[in-house]
């Protein structure tokens, strides 16, 4: 069942919930979600660097790939929980845990915001790719969880409430900035 990567991202950002559902079902799509995850990392690093009108580090790579990876794993945490936990829907971790992964494809377009003269738009790119995110956390469900579009729109919006509420709490704590 192998398939390549890049249409399958083509799929994600297309919010096509076959898409989720195929990669969810690939036992071998394993790779391929933590390879997107990582060149999730690298993009936010070279918009930060970009935008701050600085050369690109190595450290601020390894930082943005490391917080890219452990939010992929947050929100497959989250959206498992919701899921499974909440609305009791059939779903196992890891298969859900790679379709989460490919939901983060949106973020990719946020590293136009690197390229030369686009820095100032990046906040804009930064919100078009967030809400673009939602979308495709929502064909994420509908996909992995092979639900109706009113329960994973339900399962989407609690997952985001927790992830806010998860947020706010580790701000709280002075564990996030």
């Amino acid at each position: 069942m192998r398939r390549l990567i890049v249409p399958r991202v083509a799929g994600a950002l297309a919010l096509r919930p076959a898409t989720y559902r195929d990669v969810a079902a690939d036992e071998g799509a394993g790779i391929q979600a933590g390879l997107l995850v990582v060149l999730v990392g690298i993009v936010e690093a070279s918009v930060q660097a970009s935008v701050h009108g600085e050369p690109l580090a190595s450290s601020d790579v390894a930082y943005c790939v490391t917080a890219a990876l452990i939010g992929w794993l947050v929100w497959s945490g989250i959206l498992f929980a919701v899921g499974a936990r909440l609305f009791e829907e059939p779903v196992e971790p890891k298969p859900l845990s790679r379709a989460v992964a490919f939901a983060h494809a949106p973020s990719i377009v946020y590293g136009v915001a690197a390229l030369p003269g686009a820095s100032q738009w990046a906040g804009l790119v930064l919100i078009v790719s967030l809400v673009w995110f939602v979308g495709a956390l929502f064909a994420c469900v509908r996909g992995a969880m092979n639900v109706a579009p009113g329960r994973a729109a339900a399962i989407t919006a609690a997952a985001l409430f927790a992830h806010e509420v998860l947020h706010q709490a580790l701000r709280a704590g002075g564990l996030m900035p």
